[in-house]
């Protein structure tokens, strides 16, 4: 069985399309900014001019919005989380979102996270900044802590990290996501990592 080769101390979430589904439609927005199919959105917002790029920003900002109203949790999340919280291990978000937007869809979730980043922090997913920081708060080393997303910038993030890194597929073909082969391990549904947590944790008693 794939497994983290330390004991987990810690685990870090991507948020959107991995514990919440806001909906965005990405298509949707690159088409109402002008952008081409597959430009990263906010990489390609900060080689723009200014006033081009403010004009972007409020197209986001307008999505982004719609996206909170729109907000559901995918299925098995909520009971996960709960499941490491009784573990009395700490949990992060590492999101591309506005942070104050992050923390209203968070709101959905039953649990507290220790931290929690958003792209107004610091350096963006695929950078390593966020998970370096948050396992440098806690005090842990990042080959002891687990990344979670369900896009390559995160499986990126984490790999150059140190992390042990997971594709949460949303239940889709994998071959089918890009950047599936970077991450250690896939998974399809939340229950999959629910009843792995006490074989992942155990070593660290």
């Amino acid at each position: 069985m794939i497994k983290p080769s330390n004991a987990v101390r810690g685990f870090i979430f991507d948020m959107d399309g991995t514990l919440i589904d806001s909906k965005l439609n990405f298509e949707a927005i690159r088409q109402d900014m002008g952008l081409s199919d597959g430009l990263p959105i906010l990489e390609t917002m900060e080689s723009m001019e200014d006033r081009r790029r403010t004009e972007c920003e409020q197209i986001l900002l307008r999505h982004e919005q719609q996206g909170v109203s729109d907000a559901t949790v995918f299925p098995n999340v909520a009971e996960t989380l709960e499941s490491i919280e009784q573990l009395q291990l700490p949990m992060a978000i590492v999101t591309r979102n506005r942070k104050d937007f992050a923390n209203e869809m968070l709101e959905l979730l039953p649990v507290t996270f220790d931290i929690i980043i958003g792209r107004d922090d610091g350096p963006i997913k695929p950078d390593p900044w966020a998970p370096l920081q948050i396992c440098e708060q806690w005090g842990i080393q990042p080959s002891e802590s687990v990344m979670i997303g369900d896009f390559v910038f995160d499986i990126q993030s984490g790999n150059t990290a140190g992390c042990f890194t997971v594709l949460y597929t949303q239940g889709r073909n994998h071959h089918e996501i890009h950047g599936f082969e970077e991450a250690n391990w896939i998974m399809d549904d939340f229950a999959q990592l629910n009843i792995r947590l006490d074989d992942w944790t155990q070593q660290a008693d």
